[in-house]
């Protein structure tokens, strides 16, 4: 077998092992110094579940309601009522005289029960608009407008809008689209946004596995968790057999220092180190759990499907978890050895009371050193790193102390991110800062950076309102023309210019010029 694929499968396989959030019970007991023996691998399970922002569950599921996380997750778009205006500035004299009254202004209401959705865009360069645009959805009905293209308010139908968005754009609204179908049936929730026109197959394909899941999901699992989230944690649960009470090292100390969130504590480290065999029992069980669940195969066939047709890597992968050809059980010993033998250590430290406060990950894929860190300070602040040999990427999280919400309704945090990238030659880092107006009818969060000599340090502001002022203009029934009976062909043509010249708007803005 290519040895690509099995290290690229080691690497999935650990990745995945990262987010386990199963319940797990920590037991508390007196401890002495140096090695110590756990009680049960959810001990060392359970410190793990502390580190994580979120459970597996939740992320797969994306229990977050901010509108900027459903945007650029492709997760279904919260009910919002939002102005956003976003602007910036420069201590480069030259490129401010750019930036000098140059904004973007957004207004959005969406409200899934009643089938609204209302966009205004603004762009405004030197105090000269350059680009108006309206769009809203209501029921069964939607319009589109734009002076700075056209003089005509074009009406259509819901799906003509949405079909017209998707082929122009490559963004789908699948998850908005079907907001409705979903909230009613969890089954045809999807963990990845998908085309429209795929919608309708995989919408089927999810109801025949939700028959056949419904004898082997967890009992543990709760109502409002979909299908597909259940199936996820039914493949990590199989996956997490390669943890084992015997592979896992307790040691206690008490000056254990936290370098990235500079704190000393007592308490516990725990070294996990999965044997060849350990690897090996558990891709057997992965085995026999995707040869005896039909909805398991549809799950990563759902997940895996779009990309693997890009990639021969991912293709292979996708072969060994879903074919019944027992492919991946004629190479679980092969993957094994190379899991074992990719320096795989997986650690985490708890303070004397219990709580998980580090977490490391690192090993070996295609001759790369792959590390992961997570810290998590008393006081709140997180950090979390990834590194692929001497590039890295890291975001030190450190909440206000000053508003009792942990994000604001754009799903940003309050308080300070920093956010640091490099390698050995050079290292670019960012401060992103969130605070709430005393009115309490505002949010501003300010993105500080160096965009090189040329361009000099930037502030990027997004100011938010957590209401809207969106509205569609009044226009003459003479400038509007109705397609709800026009040919796809006609309503494709209208989308398409609408499309070349925001674009060509877009390309001519100096900003850009000088970017570039």
């Amino acid at each position: 077998m290519n040895s690509k694929i099995v290290t690229t499968l080691t690497a999935a396989i650990t990745c995945l092992s990262i987010v386990s959030g199963g319940a797990a019970i920590y037991y508390d007991k007196t401890h002495d110094k140096g090695n110590i023996t756990i009680d049960s691998r959810e001990e060392f399970l359970s410190v793990n579940q502390d580190l994580m922002p979120q459970t597996a569950a939740s992320i797969v599921q994306g229990s977050g309601d901010g509108f900027l996380e459903a945007m650029f997750t492709g997760r279904e778009i919260p009910d919002t009522d939002t102005d956003i205006l976003i602007w910036a500035k420069s201590d480069n004299p030259e490129f401010q005289t750019v930036l000098e009254d140059t904004s973007l202004d957004l207004k959005i209401h969406y409200d899934k029960n009643n089938s609204e959705a209302l966009v205004n865009a603004l762009i405004t360069e030197n105090g000269s608009q350059t680009l108006s645009l309206y769009a809203d959805i209501e029921g069964d009905t939607a319009g589109l407008y734009s002076p700075s293209i056209s003089e005509y308010y074009y009406d259509l139908t819901k799906e003509q809008f949405i079909n017209g968005f998707e082929t122009t754009t490559g963004i789908s609204l699948a998850a908005t689209s079907n907001a409705e179908d979903a909230s009613q049936d969890p089954a045809k929730e999807s963990a990845d946004p998908q085309p429209l026109d795929d919608a309708a197959d995989d919408q089927n394909a999810n109801a025949e596995s939700s028959a056949t899941s419904s004898t082997d999901t967890n009992d543990s699992h709760t109502d409002n968790t979909s299908i597909e989230d259940s199936e996820f944690m039914n493949i990590l649960d199989v996956i997490l057999t390669a943890v084992t009470k015997d592979n896992v090292i307790a040691t206690y100390s008490d000056n254990l220092h936290l370098e990235h969130v500079d704190e000393t504590i007592s308490g516990t480290t725990y070294t996990c180190q999965p044997s060849a065999d350990d690897f090996e029992n558990m891709l057997y069980d992965l085995c026999d759990y995707m040869d005896t669940h039909e909805s398991a195969r549809s799950y990563i066939h759902n997940i895996l499907g779009n990309i693997s047709d890009k990639s021969d890597t991912i293709l292979d992968i996708e072969t060994l978890l879903v074919n019944e050809d027992g492919c991946l059980k004629n190479k679980a010993k092969e993957i094994a050895t190379n899991l074992s033998c990719s320096a795989f250590t997986w650690s985490v430290i708890s303070d004397s009371t219990g709580i998980g406060r580090t977490l490391n990950l690192s090993f070996i894929c295609n001759g790369i050193n792959i590390m992961i860190t997570c810290e998590k300070a008393s006081e709140g602040a997180m950090y979390m790193s990834a590194s692929l040999d001497d590039s890295y990427i890291s975001i030190l999280t450190t909440p206000s102390k000053d508003c009792e919400s942990a994000a604001s309704h754009l799903g940003l945090s309050y308080g300070t991110i920093e956010i640091s990238a490099g390698d050995m030659s050079s290292t670019t880092k960012a401060l992103i800062t969130t605070t709430r107006s005393e009115d309490n009818t505002k949010d501003e969060t300010v993105i500080s950076f160096n965009a090189g000599s040329r361009i000099g340090n930037m502030e990027l502001h997004i100011e938010s309102k957590n209401s809207s002022t969106a509205s569609m203009p009044l226009t003459p029934a003479e400038m509007h023309i109705d397609m709800t009976s026009s040919s796809d062909e006609e309503v494709m043509t209208v989308f398409k210019t609408y499309h070349n010249k925001i674009t060509s708007i877009l390309l001519s803005s100096k900003i850009l010029g000088m970017i570039l």
